[in-house]
């Protein structure tokens, strides 16, 4: 009978190997019983590591945040492992703040996990010094030394320092091959194949991109499939109008939608789009994703022609009848109907700010309830109850809109068609009320001068609740102030 020591070097093997389905198994098993103090941290690792940081979560909670009749201090490993669960789970902001209160030092891993809650909001310009200082306190020798060595290369590549990569791509291909390492040496190759695609050497780009798909052809792990669209999204940049190229990259589309790989979907929309000049696709892709770097990028990569518009109609299932304004919360420009402001309407903001993937339930709690800790016992209820909400709202509503869980992650759907009314940009969180008061007044009194008094009548709130909706109007500049005291008058710009 192995030690539980080694059963843990086995998993671990079995992660690096690309053999993580098995891995995972054994996890969700081993995490049923109960696991000793000393080895929590290292179950946890493990644990997002083959994407099941929820589990993770759950056996570290109590040890970071102990309930008050039993306090206990958690080491600086079970809070750095469970802060990077968090944000494997989309708890991104409670991870940081965690991170953040943790000693490099003492643990380098912490600087490894900062840099993928920055990756993962794909801010890779900020996460290649953090790899830096991280390659310099780990030995240089070891296996998360080359680990961080490959994330380096991605974040280079990603922000087009072609020739600062070239060198230490090569020294990674040579080291991972002489380790035998294969998942990582597929890997390499992969990144090595983008560099020269970045670079417009599109024969040798697709000769690398072979032969990382022979390296991968054995994981579990979705990197062949990752191979296989960068090969789909080659050639339709060096053919953009050829519809064998167009049916390729669909077809890996497609497959990646069958397998919920939902950022293969985006990038394969986001390289159809720029490659052929595709307005409309990149819209989409524009108001449907929240990410603010990504945005910049797709519109420095299409060119100074796209001027996104001051919203945009997404529409849910075939055809759309009705649609619903996702800053008033009103359907139509009717009636009101979601509150601005409640855990409903918030709820709905955060569904409808990416048009590509459910959300997981962490990820929705962390966001519809900002600055609040996720607690595993208490906060999925109270996601729930959102939900159960939102849905009675949308049915007064008469909407023909869906919230569908599906294996635990939710999303929106519609059968019968309906559209929904997204502001530019669609932000992380749920438009304050403020801005909400300001939309609603500018409906009222288009391209006319207006006083606080008309202002206060129209809104239905108090002379001071107005001024502050006025005033955050004024720090934004989208609110000019006109005269002074007793004579005041404001307008819109623009």
């Amino acid at each position: 009978m192995p030690t539980l020591d080694e059963h843990l070097t086995r998993l671990d093997r079995l992660i690096r190997a690309g053999k993580g389905g098995v891995a995972r198994r054994e996890i969700e098993g081993l995490a049923e019983r109960r696991v000793p103090r000393d080895k929590l941290a290292d179950v946890a690792r493990l644990c997002w590591r083959v994407h099941a940081p929820q589990i993770g979560i759950r056996l570290l909670h109590a040890v970071v945040r102990p309930p008050p009749k039993r306090p206990t201090e958690a080491t600086e490993a079970e809070r750095a492992e469970y802060a990077h669960c968090l944000a494997r789970a989309g708890a991104d902001h409670e991870a940081w703040a965690i991170l953040e209160g943790l000693d490099p030092e003492r643990l380098p891993r912490v600087l490894f996990y900062r840099m993928t809650v920055l990756v993962g909001r794909w801010d890779y310009a900020s996460a290649v010094p953090l790899l830096r200082r991280y390659l310099s306190l780990v030995s240089p020798r070891g296996y998360l030394h080359l680990v961080g060595r490959v994330n380096l290369a991605a974040a280079l590549i990603y922000e087009r320092r072609y020739r600062e990569v070239r060198a230490l791509l090569s020294d990674l291909l040579h080291e991972t091959t002489l380790r035998r390492l294969q998942l990582l040496r597929g890997n390499v190759l992969e990144l090595s194949a983008l560099s020269l695609m970045g670079q417009r050497r599109w024969d040798r780009a697709e000769e690398l991109l072979g032969e990382a798909e022979r390296a991968l052809s054995e994981s579990e792990a979705l990197d062949e499939l990752v191979v296989r669209k960068w090969r789909a999204i080659l050639a339709v940049r060096r053919a953009p109008k050829d519809p064998r190229a167009a049916e390729a990259l669909a077809r890996v589309r497609a497959e990646a939608v069958e397998r919920r790989h939902w950022e293969t979907v985006r990038e394969c929309d986001r390289y159809r789009a720029i490659a052929t000049g595709d307005r409309a696709r990149l819209t989409r892709l524009y108001y449907g994703t929240p990410f603010a770097e990504y945005r910049e990028r797709l519109i420095a990569d299409f060119g100074k022609a796209f001027e996104p518009r001051e919203s945009y109609v997404w529409k849910l299932g075939p055809g759309s009848t009705s649609v619903l304004d996702l800053l008033s919360g009103d359907a139509d420009g009717g009636g009101r109907g979601l509150k601005p402001g409640s855990a409903p309407y918030r709820l709905l903001h955060v569904m409808v700010s990416d048009f590509y993937r459910p959300f997981r339930l962490v990820e929705l709690y962390a966001r519809t309830f900002p600055g609040e800790y996720y607690n595993p016992e208490t906060s999925p209820w109270r996601v729930h109850q959102a939900v159960k909400e939102l849905r009675a709202r949308l049915s007064r509503l008469r909407l023909p809109l869906e919230v569908v869980v599906t294996g635990g992650d939710l999303r929106l759907e519609s059968r019968k068609g309906c559209g929904i009314r997204v502001p530019r940009p669609c932000a992380d969180e749920a438009p304050s009320r403020e801005r909400f008061m300001l939309a609603r007044l500018r409906g009222e009194v288009p391209g006319q001068d207006f006083s606080l008094t008309d202002a206060s009548q129209v809104l239905g709130i108090s002379s001071r609740s107005t001024l502050r909706v006025l005033s955050q109007g004024m720090r934004q500049g989208t609110v000019v102030r006109i005269g002074s005291r007793a004579f005041t008058r404001y307008r819109f710009a623009g």
